[in-house]
This record gives C-alpha cells, structure tokens and sequence, in this order.
C-alpha cells in the first residue's frame, strides 16, 4: 500500500492521508485531491498544496472579517492574527493592530445613556401621571424635580467623556454616577428602579 496526502478541492490545503490501494490491474490511480508528494507537518504552520509542492503558511489564532475601515463586519476581507480583538465595536484593525477608535466609543456610550434615562423618565411619566391623577401635588413636584435632572443627564455625560482618553476612562462614565439625587420619597415607588439598576 501506498500512502497519498489529501487536500481541499478548494482551498488546497492538507487534510489527511490515506492509503491508496491498486486496481483490479495492478495500477496505482491517484484520486482527485490527493498526491503522493510527502507533507511534513510543521507545528504552527498549516500545509497547502500548490500543484507541485507543499506551501506551508503560519497558522494565526484569530481569523476576522473587516470592512473597508477596519471594523469587523459581516462582509469584507478576511485578516489572520495572533492578537484577539479586544471590543467588536470599539476597535479597527490598523497597521497589523487593533487600535481603539474613542469617538466611536463615546457616541455608542452617549446614546446608551440617552436610551436608559429615556427608560428612566418613562417610568417616571407613569408615576406622575398617577400621582397628579390622585391630587398628590408634592409627589408631583418630586416628580417634576427629577424629571429636569434626568433631563441633562447626556449633557452631563458628554462634558465628562469629552476628557476620556481610554476605554476605561469611557467605561466609568455611566447612568448611575451621572444620575441626580432621587429622593427617597420617589424611590420606594419604584421597587428599586434606581438601586443598582444602572
């Protein structure tokens, strides 16, 4: 029996070997996608065949898709590296490096925050909906105190992520730290909406 090196039709890059055996005659046929040229297997590198030989190509840890701008997309080129991506959103492949791009993080972290205090006013529509519905006119004043600070909270966050300089520096800058003295009056209303949520 005779040994061959299997490859992929397409990619042409080894995938094992098998033993050929002879025909009814005797002849040894090389089936499609196979050669008898020995592949030496070589630690860290995958073996591809090249119709002659055997090319052996350094086998990276990560494998992504990135877009003309160097973000991981759905569709683009296709990038081999040792270095894992350190945030999908946040960073671009540059120069053989994953380079974080801040205004992209800032903005991403502005809108979350406008999203949750968005939630948060919401939530407090309902209640002074209700304690208006009910005559309560000092809830109602809570209510509308709070309202107003709620309402600068992304201003708030803007001036403070206009000095970040790192990710982390964007990652501190959340709702709960920006989020204005919620009296208890109006916290035992909300079962702990404001208690950690953020």
């Amino acid at each position: 029996m005779k040994k061959i090196y299997n490859y992929d039709r397409k990619t042409k890059i080894f995938t094992g070997t098998s033993n050929l055996l002879p025909d009814d005659f005797g002849i040894y046929n090389l089936p499609a996608f196979s050669t008898n040229i020995e592949m030496v297997e070589q630690e860290g590198y995958i073996a591809k065949f090249n119709g002659a030989a055997w090319d052996y190509i350094k086998k990276y840890e990560y494998t992504y898709i990135i877009d003309n701008n160097g973000f991981i997309s759905n569709n683009g080129i296709e990038i081999e590296t040792d270095d894992e991506c350190p945030n999908e959103i946040f960073y671009k492949y540059e120069l053989n490096n994953w380079v974080l791009d801040l205004e992209k993080a800032k903005t991403y972290k502005i809108n979350s925050i406008r999203q949750e205090r968005n939630s948060a006013l919401n939530a407090l529509d309902g209640l002074y909906l209700g304690f208006e519905r009910d005559g309560n006119s000092e809830m109602v004043h809570e209510c509308e105190l709070l309202r107003n600070g709620l309402k600068n909270v992304p201003q708030i966050a803007q001036l403070h992520l206009d000095g970040a300089t790192t990710i982390e520096h964007i990652d501190d800058v959340t709702l709960k730290e920006l989020f204005p003295i919620v009296p208890d009056k109006i916290k035992q209303y909300f079962d702990g909406y404001f208690d950690g949520k953020y």
